[in-house]
């Protein structure tokens, strides 16, 4: 399998598993990783593998979630632990020092019911983004997108804060395309930044392999009238970080997470968005874009 997912190809070879039937379709994809498989040649390759886990006991703990996953380091690579009350562990995943190789074991009792069957199943394949943007390519954002027309809309916010709410009042609307209702990547091209739209979607159900060139950036907040303010530089890179997944453990990539949203808050308009949740915040928001 190799998924494109905002412009990287990561291919998910599978050694010694059974439930690999490539006649049946990959039926073991999370929903909405199929709109985003690919033939295209791989930038990521991983091995996906049966039996026991890797054990972990003399590796240096680097990051704990508090949930189910927990990171590691060893000798220049990362290793990824998923966990759950029941069973306990049941997935490493290792990766090379740039995480471009990697292999990933899960554990039988995990796969026997069909459950957890899918290598890169949450949160490991956004784990691998965020490790792999933070390397000079850019950032997974909380966020919703849209493309408008020609035009990339980003609406970045906490949980709660209204993108479900605002990706349905866009899907009623002509010309516009839903890339994300929940995370979004972030990249810096040659010609401007773009956003992507990536299968890790929330409860509106939005997820989109398209990209966009981005145009304007709203910071989500819910409201009694629809009111755009627009953020300094320093007030829209510090909001857009809270709303965002940089590395905090890994200081080369805090570094470069911290250069790209300064450069993003000075070549492209952010606004601070309360709103209302009916459809007459869609023609506000377009009524600014033509500003």
């Amino acid at each position: 399998m190799r998924f494109s997912i905002g412009g990287l190809v990561i291919a998910l070879v599978c050694r010694n598993v059974p439930w690999d039937n490539r006649d049946q379709g990959f039926p073991f994809l999370e929903p909405g990783h199929a709109a985003f498989l690919t033939g295209e040649a791989p930038d990521v390759v991983l091995e996906s593998r049966l039996g026991a886990l890797p054990d972990l006991a003399a590796w240096e703990p680097v990051f704990e979630s508090n949930g189910v996953w927990r990171l590691y380091r060893q000798d220049g690579q990362w290793a990824v632990q998923l966990s759950a009350p029941v069973p306990g562990p049941y997935r490493v995943a290792i990766f090379s020092s740039g995480f471009l190789t990697g292999e990933i074991h899960s554990t039988a009792a995990e796969t026997a019911a069909g459950q957890g069957r899918f290598a890169l199943q949450y949160p490991l394949a956004e784990i691998l983004m965020i490790h792999l943007l933070a390397r000079g390519r850019g950032l997974l954002m909380h966020a919703c997108a849209v493309r408008d027309g020609d035009d990339g809309v980003l609406f970045a916010g906490t949980s709660g804060a209204g993108k479900s709410t605002m990706t349905r009042l866009w899907r009623e609307h002509t010309g516009a395309t839903l890339l994300s209702d929940d995370r979004v990547i972030l990249r810096q091209h040659d010609d401007g930044f773009w956003i992507y739209g990536t299968p890790w979607h929330g409860d509106a159900g939005a997820a989109s392999p398209e990209r966009a060139p981005l145009r304007r950036i709203f910071i989500l907040n819910h409201g009694r009238e629809n009111q755009a303010i627009r953020l300094s530089p320093a007030q829209a890179s510090g909001a857009l970080l809270v709303r965002s997944f940089p590395t905090f453990w890994d200081a080369p990539g805090m570094e470069f997470s911290l250069q790209l949203l300064d450069r993003l808050s000075r070549a492209v308009p952010v606004y601070g968005l309360d709103f209302v949740p009916d459809d007459r915040v869609v023609e506000y928001v377009r009524c600014l874009s033509e500003l």
